[in-house]
């Protein structure tokens, strides 16, 4: 017959060293995401907006004010920026974002 034991531990006992986790896991995986846009060679204004975490209006709202450089234009006319053109721009005009990019 073989010893078996049950334990009871409560949840709550746990929760902040979860949540720590979670967070830790999150930022890494945000963070890969990020470092994956900004090395494509064309940044559309979703890849902005999802990097700076604005919304693509506001994007639009940056290069209308000229905040950002006239965009580039791809063979369908589509309008893209290189991580450079942003770079530049965050590093010397210090557009609002959530987070420090280029740290």
């Amino acid at each position: 017959m073989s010893d078996t034991r049950i334990v009871v531990i409560e949840v709550s006992a746990f929760e902040p060293l979860l949540r720590e986790i979670i967070r830790e896991e999150l930022a890494s995986f945000f963070a890969s995401k990020q470092e994956a846009l900004l090395k494509k060679e064309c940044l559309y204004a979703n890849h902005i907006a999802k990097i700076l975490k604005v919304s693509k209006q506001t994007v639009y709202n940056y290069w209308k004010r000229g905040d950002l450089p006239e965009p580039k234009r791809n063979i369908s006319g589509r309008a893209y920026w290189t991580p450079e053109d942003l770079e530049n721009i965050l590093k010397h005009q210090g557009l609002k974002t959530k987070f420090n990019v280029f740290d």
